[in-house]
C-alpha cells in the first residue's frame, strides 16, 4: 500500500509540475514527452493497440449510437429456411424464385452477399453430366430444361439487383474486364489510401447483367473483431476502385450512375452517393 501511495503522490506532483514545466524552463522536456507519444501512436504497438480496441469497445457498450429503424430488409438463409429447401447451396431456380418473389413484393433494390463465381452445379444440363448412370432418354429429357443460370439473369434483368463479389488471391475469370462504373474524384487521387486485393472472384458472365457488383470484403483487427468496413477499394494491378456492397446497392436504389469519392490531402474523406456524403476515415 506504501508503494501505491508513492506512485500516486508521484504521479500528482508531476501533473502539479507539468504546466509550470510547459510554460517554464522545462518546455523542452514536455516537447520531447509529446514527441515520444507521437511516436508511440505511430508505431502502435499490440500493447497499445490492445488497450485502445478495448476502450473504443467498452465506449460503444456504455454510449451505443441510437439507430432508426429505416427501409432495408434482410431476408436471412437461416436453419429454418434450410430446413424447408434443403443444404446450401439451392439450385438458382430457386434463387430466381426469390428474387421475383422480393420484386412482386415492392423492393427498390436486392443485394446478394453470396458469391456466384461458378456455374450452377444443380442445373439440369450439369446434373445429366454428373450422373453417368443415367440412360439416354432421361439424359436428353435432362438437357432439354432451361440452365438455371439463365432463369436468375432473367430474374435479375427484371429488376434491380446487385451482386457480391468476394476478395482472390487470383482472378478467376480473365474476361472479367473492368465494366463496373469508376467514381468520379473530386479532390487528391485516394488510390493510395485504399485497401487493395489482387483480384476478385467473379460473377459468372451470364448474371454480369446485374445492376451491379459489390465487394464483400472486411478487414478485422489484430484481435480479429471487426470494427470498420472498407467503403471502396483497389482491386488488380490497375487503378480500378470497387465498392462494397452497401454502397453499391445504395448507388442502384437511387438510380445513380456513378457516386464520388471526395478526398483532401490526408486520402478519402467522403463517398457521396445521390448528393448525400457519407464521412469515411
Amino acid at each position: 500500500m506504501a508503494g501505491e501511495r508513492t506512485a500516486w503522490s508521484a504521479l500528482g506532483e508531476w501533473l502539479r509540475d507539468l504546466p509550470a514545466a510547459v510554460m517554464g524552463g522545462g518546455q523542452w522536456h514536455a516537447v520531447l514527452v509529446l514527441f515520444a507519444l507521437l511516436l508511440l501512436r505511430v508505431w502502435d504497438p499490440a500493447p497499445l493497440e490492445a488497450l485502445r480496441l478495448k476502450t473504443f469497445d467498452q465506449t460503444q457498450a456504455l454510449f451505443p449510437i441510437s439507430t432508426t429503424i429505416g427501409p432495408v430488409v434482410i431476408v436471412d438463409i437461416d436453419e429454418r429456411s434450410l430446413a424447408a429447401r434443403g443444404q446450401w447451396p439451392w439450385s438458382r431456380r430457386d434463387i430466381a424464385a426469390l428474387v421475383t418473389k422480393l420484386g412482386q413484393l415492392g423492393t427498390i433494390a436486392i443485394g446478394f452477399d453470396v458469391v456466384f463465381a461458378e456455374p450452377d452445379r444443380l442445373s439440369p444440363l450439369r446434373l445429366a453430366e454428373a450422373l453417368p448412370e443415367l440412360d439416354a432418354a432421361s439424359r436428353a429429357r435432362l438437357a432439354a430444361l432451361a440452365d438455371s443460370d439463365v432463369a436468375v439473369a432473367a430474374a435479375i434483368a427484371a429488376g434491380r439487383v446487385m451482386l457480391g463479389e468476394a476478395p482472390s488471391p487470383a482472378a478467376n475469370d480473365a474476361r472479367d474486364s473492368d465494366d463496373r462504373p469508376q467514381p468520379a474524384i473530386r479532390g487528391r487521387d485516394p488510390a493510395p489510401y485504399l485497401f487493395a486485393f489482387p483480384a476478385v472472384a467473379a460473377t459468372v458472365p451470364v448474371l454480369r447483367a446485374a445492376a451491379g457488383r459489390g465487394l464483400l470484403a472486411i478487414i478485422p483487427e489484430r484481435d480479429g473483431v471487426v470494427r470498420r468496413l472498407p467503403a471502396v477499394a483497389r482491386v488488380g494491378d490497375g487503378d480500378a476502385i470497387v465498392p462494397v456492397l452497401p454502397i453499391e446497392l445504395l448507388r442502384v436504389a437511387t438510380r445513380q450512375r456513378t457516386y464520388i469519392i471526395k478526398s483532401g490531402e490526408r486520402g478519402p474523406e467522403a463517398i457521396i452517393v445521390a448528393r448525400t456524403a457519407i464521412p469515411v476515415d
